[in-house]
């Protein structure tokens, strides 16, 4: 208590650091409330005020009771400006130090004024409403920075920083001044330094380098040597404590402090220190559960999210050196606490950031950490090979364990990119939590343990999985302070779950690839828009084809097949159009990219029987009575049954992805449809193409085969543009977007959207629109119903070519290009059997006015 005291009463005393008068270098004075302060600078300097607040940002400063309830956030923005007025430009100047002078921000709580000043060459003053005619030039205290292209704490002299406004003035580029963690950074010169005093209530100094491109580093500010005054003492008592009672006493308000005071980068380095240092190499058993408890929740309050500030201060080594040294801290309380167990018991810590359990588990084959899981599957947990719990000896029948998970400790370890197979740099985050087991030695000690014969097995709840892809197993080498994927590999992994195996102990994580091609805003918008109004559209023009199919088709297979490739299509735009984006609920978004799977796989089936019945038509040397009816609805529903059977049964999990109701593309899942699909056009354009050629071949030659007659060729000419182009609208539509999906191109995704709307469209214009078939068969269907009106029939009627002559315009063309027999009916009449002299000249006649109108 003494010794505190003692303190307290140093820091209510006038503090200046970094005195050096000479140079010129940054003072910092600490005034408690109701003294006063003397600012004094040397002849031939002036006093510069930099950086002040009359409040309180911490609990030891000007607090001899050590009193806890004090705000710690009491901040004055009008402090800096009031002493700026008052002492700027002076030689000296002294004041009191309460709230009549500094004003009063917050009432029922005790402050002091944390001041930072500089002795200057150039006299300082304030700019204000008044006119005066003095000719001293008015420069901002706050651009009165240390500049320099060096680490080296080293002032500018006066002349340097004259140049560097001067030269602002001919284009040299410059960083903005900018207020970033409590300093106010000032105006500097692009591949320079900026160093600050540290924020009101730490001591040291900040530094922010100026890019050469005229903006501040990214990296943020380097607040690695700010150490508040309380985190500084703590690690000398806890360095200095020789009594385990010290050292309790010293977690115990390391504990307290971390969590009500906002930390600083030189905190975290400070306190992790401490906490190493004031861990025993010997516990006893009253103690030992609150020394574990209080370094898990120094650990927790460290790493929760509202400290993230402070890690940022941090560059990626020194964030990385201090969560390593944290999770240690961790291993080594909870190994000490270890040899105190007895067999067969567990104690376990969880925090909101840190779970620990700390067990003496009897020995067998494998056994799962942590115990917790076998009631719950909400822990990642480790199932570790008795080789590596017995430490290799057979005696051991128990082991003594620590198993730890972090779940915020990955965003202060994060890994470096890594360039992929094409040369693109990636950029990597932890999609884990981080997860240890360590096995304690007779020594207190956590043995090392490695090259093990059976694996351990890691099974980590995946996180959001939001453009990530290609998980890696991992584990995290302390001493290169990287992760590392040696002796780790991946056994499987689908959205809730990833399987590694590792030969060995440490602390392990997943890491996964990041894809950032999010599309902009309008573009998402105009997207949905082209979805909905194209699959809208293309619904309904399915619907219309099956209507025209059902009311005004003649049957046959063609119009079987027709039929059912407009019915999965439909289905399939339907349940696109209203569940890609329904991922609320997994179970629903999985059974909607089922559906999706299987009727679009559906549509590819039968249009593939589409292309196998043009080809059959014309190879078929006698016309079969049967159907075929049978084996195409079998071929054309079993096939895609099969293929969606067989993917659910390998993972029903990849069904549904965080963004789309679809397949998962990151783990190959997606192969279940293009496999497939891929098969489909090739089958399908070796249909075609072999249809193409025996088409081709009979016009060369100008005659028809003995079992075909010129009807059955026109008219699969005429089928076989329809197939062409509906192959390569759905092939190309498809392309798009597997292409969109690889290389997340803007143009990608605009042809696949628009091609997918309009599939219903293409299908209504090129078979019932422009289908001669069609408009034959509709003409029959309004000659023989009786309900519709009289003009539409009699308009019909005349549109119906002569059985016996030809007719005249488009009705000669539409006769003979239908698949009915007109055409074979007229030459056996006009032929009269085919040997007289009067057929020959009739069958002349037909064909020169035929090859003029057709």
């Amino acid at each position: 208590m003494k010794q505190a005291i003692i303190v307290a009463i140093a820091h209510c005393m006038v503090v200046v650091s970094a005195v050096n008068e000479a140079n010129g270098e940054i003072k910092q004075v600490i005034v408690c409330e109701g003294e006063h302060a003397n600012l004094s600078c040397p002849e031939g300097r002036y006093i510069a005020i930099r950086l002040a607040n009359y409040g309180r940002f911490t609990i030891s400063q000007c607090n001899p009771t050590f009193n806890t309830e004090l705000s710690t956030t009491c901040q004055n923005d009008k402090t800096l400006s009031i002493l700026q007025l008052r002492c700027n430009g002076k030689f000296e100047c002294e004041f009191p130090v309460n709230n009549d002078h500094l004003g009063d921000a917050c009432p029922k709580t005790s402050k002091y004024l944390d001041l930072q000043y500089d002795c200057t060459l150039i006299p300082v003053t304030t700019p204000t409403t008044t006119t005066t005619t003095t000719t001293t030039k008015k420069i901002d205290a706050r651009m009165l920075t240390d500049v320099h292209p060096s680490a080296s704490y080293k002032r500018d002299n006066p002349e340097t920083i004259q140049s560097v406004y001067e030269d602002s003035k001919r284009g040299v580029l410059h960083c903005q001044p900018v207020s970033f963690r409590d300093i106010e950074w000032p105006k500097t010169e692009a591949d320079r330094v900026a160093k600050m005093g540290c924020p009101i209530g730490s001591d040291g100094h900040a530094e922010w380098k100026c890019e050469a491109n005229g903006e501040w580093s990214k990296e943020g500010a380097d607040l690695s040597r700010c150490v508040s005054s309380w985190s500084s003492r703590l690690r000398e008592e806890a360095e200095d404590g020789e009594e385990p009672v010290d050292h309790l006493e010293t977690l115990r308000e390391i504990q307290q402090m971390t969590r009500k005071e906002e930390l600083l980068g030189g905190d975290l380095i400070a306190l992790s220190a401490a906490i190493d240092s004031s861990i025993p190499t010997t516990m006893q058993s009253s103690n030992a559960d609150a020394f574990a408890e209080l370094v898990v929740e120094s650990v927790n309050n460290m790493a929760k999210e509202s400290q993230s500030p402070a890690w940022s201060d941090l560059n990626a080594v020194k964030s990385r050196k201090v969560a390593t040294a944290l999770m240690e801290s961790v291993d080594k309380v909870a190994a000490g606490v270890s040899m105190l167990t007895t067999p067969d018991t567990t104690r376990t810590i969880i925090k909101p950031t840190v779970e620990v359990e700390i067990s003496n588990v009897k020995v067998h084959e494998y056994v799962t950490f942590p115990s917790m899981s076998l009631y719950t599957n909400s822990y990642d947990t480790i199932d570790v090979p008795k080789e590596a719990l017995t430490l290799r000896d057979q005696a051991n029948a128990h082991a003594k364990v620590v198993y730890a998970t972090y779940s915020s400790m990955a965003t202060h370890m994060e890994p470096e990119s890594r360039t992929n197979a094409d040369g693109v740099l990636v950029e990597r985050l932890i999609a884990t939590n981080i997860l240890s087991t360590s096995i304690v030695n007779k020594a207190s000690r956590i043995q090392t343990i490695s090259r093990l014969k059976h694996p351990v097995v890691l099974t980590f709840r995946a996180k959001s999985w939001s453009n990530l892809t290609s998980p890696t197993c991992v584990w995290w080498n302390s001493t290169r302070l990287s992760w590392s994927s040696n002796g780790c590999s991946l056994e499987l992994h689908n959205t809730t779950h990833i399987v590694c195996h590792c030969d060995h102990l440490t602390h392990f994580a997943v890491l996964m690839d990041v894809y950032d091609h999010e599309l902009p805003v309008g573009h998402n918008v105009m997207l949905t828009f082209i979805t909905y109004a194209g699959c809208s559209l293309s619904v309904i023009c399915l619907l219309l084809s099956l209507f025209s199919f059902h009311c005004f088709g003649s049957g046959g297979d063609r119009i079987c097949i027709h039929n059912n490739l407009c019915f999965c299509l439909l289905v399939a735009e339907t349940v696109f159009l209203l569940g890609i984006w329904q991922t609320q609920n997994k179970l629903y978004c999985g059974i909607i990219a089922g559906v999706l799977h299987y009727f679009f796989l559906a549509a590819f089936t039968w249009m593939l029987l589409e292309g196998f019945e043009l080809y059959y038509m014309l190879v078929e040397v006698f016309q079969s009575g049967d159907s075929k009816r049978p084996y195409f609805y079998l071929f054309g529903y079993g096939c895609p049954a099969v293929v969606v059977t067989v993917a659910t049964w390998m993972d029903r999990f990849s069904y549904g992805t965080e963004r789309y109701c679809w397949l998962r593309v990151d783990n190959y899942f997606i192969l279940s449809f293009v496999g497939p699909v891929a098969v489909i056009l090739v089958c399908n354009c070796a249909f075609l193409m072999m249809t193409l050629c025996i088409v081709c071949r009979h016009s060369n030659v100008g005659y028809t085969p003995c079992k075909q007659d010129r009807d059955t060729i026109k008219n699969v000419r005429s089928w076989l543009k329809g197939a062409v182009a509906l192959v390569f609208l759905l092939g190309l539509t498809w392309t798009f977007g597997l292409l969109w999906i690889d290389e997340q191109s803007t143009v990608m995704a605009y042809a696949f959207t628009t091609l997918n709307s309009l599939q219903g469209l293409f299908i209504f214009l090129f078979h019932v629109v422009f289908n001669d078939r069609m408009h034959k068969d509709y003409r029959k269907w309004t000659r023989r119903t009786s309900w519709l009106p009289d003009c539409m029939r009699e308009e019909s009627a005349r549109s119906r070519p002569s059985p016996y002559m030809p007719a005249t315009g488009s009705g000669t063309a539409q006769g003979l290009s239908s698949n009915s027999s007109t055409g074979s009916e007229l030459l056996k009449w006009f032929g009269g059997g085919g040997s007289s002299k009067t057929g020959k000249f009739w069958r002349d006649l037909f064909s020169r006015y035929y090859s003029t109108h057709h």
